[in-house]
Parts: C-alpha cells; structure tokens; sequence
C-alpha cells in the first residue's frame, strides 16, 4: 500500500485497523485471536528436530499497548486489561498453492493456559509466557500456533468508556524489536 496511488483513500474509508476497541461489558469475557506458523523443517524439507522450537519466549516478541494513543498521545480516558488468559491451540500444517496458503491436518487443540496481570498504568506490555509448542515429530513444514487471548478483568475507563488496546504483535524476535517492527508497519 505504501506505493498505492489509492493509500490516501484507503486510509480515510478504512482507517486504524491496529485497535482493539471492545464496549460490551468493557471488554471482559471478551477474545482476541492471533496466529503464527512455525517452521519445522530443515532446507531438504524433511523434518528437523533442531527447528522445533524449544520455548517460544527464547525466539518470538508477543507485545502490545494496553492504551490507544491518538497522533502519539496516550489516550487515558480508556478502559484497559488488567488481567487476561492466553491459551494456547495447535495444529500441523502444509503448504499449498506454491506455498501462499496453508492446510492443516486436524483441528486445533488447546495445549495450555496462562493468566497474566498487568499494572495500571498504560504502557507496552510484553506477556508472552514460557511455551514450548507440541508440535510434531511427522514429516511436517510446521505448526500453527493461535493465542486466544480472554479479557478476564479491566481498569476501568471514565464514564463507562470501552476497553482499547492496540498494535498485538507475534512475530519472530529477529525481525526486531517491537518498537522498530511498529516503525516498519507505520511506513505502510
């Protein structure tokens, strides 16, 4: 879209698709889902257990603001999480259609659960718990790993307002750090 002779449209019908804005109860009881896929191969494409990931805090950033800002100014009138369950779902995949989509091979099924805290003050938090994914010792490209993540309790905004939260990240840490990944999305 950076080079789009239409970017300045898009962003005006389309606008910020970062936030996370949830009214109904505040946001608790309410899920957010992201998804990654794991690599498991080696470069012959056989199965490789030195791919496997062995704790998913060693190799991936998850992080997110538990505040929305609006032209970089924190907008504290918010409700935001104070506490939410991360479970984790897995399933094995390969690719198709010359490696642009996937197909996995049986349905996601729930691994493990965290409960994290957060402060009450609005700032980027890093919740990803110490994982280490089932995956697979078949001959598979990878896993698919989706976090659901459950709003269980939230500070509350003033009068009533809703839970917002913005810019979830699950990505490989080689790819940089949070900030600078936002930096790269920003240009887009």
């Amino acid at each position: 879209m950076l080079k789009s002779k239409n970017r300045d449209e898009y962003i005006q019908k389309f606008g910020n698709k970062r936030k996370w804005l949830v009214s109904k109860n505040q946001g608790v009881g309410e899920s957010l889902y992201l998804f990654h896929a794991i690599q498991e191969v080696d470069s012959s494409a056989k199965y490789s257990p030195k791919h496997k990931v062995q704790n998913m805090q060693d190799t991936h950033h998850f992080a997110f603001k538990n505040y929305c800002e609006v032209d970089g100014k924190i907008q504290d009138e918010f409700a935001r999480i104070k506490k939410l369950r991360i479970t984790f779902f897995e399933t094995q995949y390969y690719e198709i259609n010359n490696g642009m989509s996937y197909h996995v091979y049986d349905e996601f099924r729930k691994t493990k659960s965290f409960e994290v805290s957060f402060p009450n003050q609005a700032d980027i938090v890093y919740p990803m718990p110490a994982y280490k994914p089932v995956g697979s010792t078949e001959n598979v490209p990878g896993t698919i790993i989706v976090l659901q993540l459950k709003v269980l309790e939230v500070y509350p905004g003033e009068e009533g307002k809703p839970l917002c939260a913005e810019d979830f990240y699950l990505g490989y840490k080689e790819r940089g750090e949070y900030t600078e990944v936002l930096k790269q999305i920003d240009k887009i």
